[in-house]
């Protein structure tokens, strides 16, 4: 078999198993109150500043809604694609090429900006304005299993900052949203 074609395979094979583990770990439904359980305490009330003032999704257009999931969509595949790198090189790359996903962005520049062995941070900036930003990030984590996050400028933007990785917890920059 040609070497590239192997490559190939054990690539996809990788991603198959981190796309796997990556639907199984998510958390479950939370239940609701049973009389064996009670209800948790409210949070106590923070001294932290309000968050900042967003754009709603729905203010944005159809059009700009459509474009900004693209971004969404592929720094999700390029967070699963990295897992599956790392699981088979034991480090992330900054070059999004070595990844093999073949993504043609229409609408937005995708560039890796930092990768070592522990974490890869990657952006979506639009080429048209109007639209958001987008930041991913994707880290291995002590027990072996992986952390993520994408976040999303706050109001339509050219820019976006980098994820904060703090221990082994990623946090968006001030001026971005996780997105759910």
């Amino acid at each position: 078999m040609n070497s590239n074609v192997g490559r190939s395979c054990r690539f996809a094979i990788a991603l198959l198993t981190v796309s796997l583990l990556w639907a199984c770990s998510s958390s479950p439904a939370p239940q609701t109150d049973s009389p064996e359980t009670s209800s948790p305490e409210p949070p106590p009330p923070s001294s932290l500043e309000p968050e900042p003032t967003t754009l709603s999704p729905t203010a944005q257009s159809p059009q700009a809604r459509g474009k900004n999931a693209e971004a969404k969509h592929h720094l999700g595949s390029i967070s699963r694609a990295q897992m599956a790198y790392n699981l088979e090189y034991g480090k992330f790359t900054q070059k999004l090429d070595e990844l093999d996903l073949g993504i043609k962005a229409k609408h937005f520049t995708l560039a890796g900006l930092e990768a070592n062995q522990t974490k890869a941070i990657f952006t979506a900036i639009p080429k048209e304005p109007g639209l958001n930003s987008y930041a991913g990030g994707v880290s291995q984590l002590p027990d072996a299993s992986y952390g993520s996050i994408l976040c999303e400028s706050r109001q339509p933007s050219q820019a976006i900052a980098p994820p904060i990785l703090e221990g082994n917890t990623w946090r968006c920059a001030p001026e971005s949203q996780k997105v759910e």
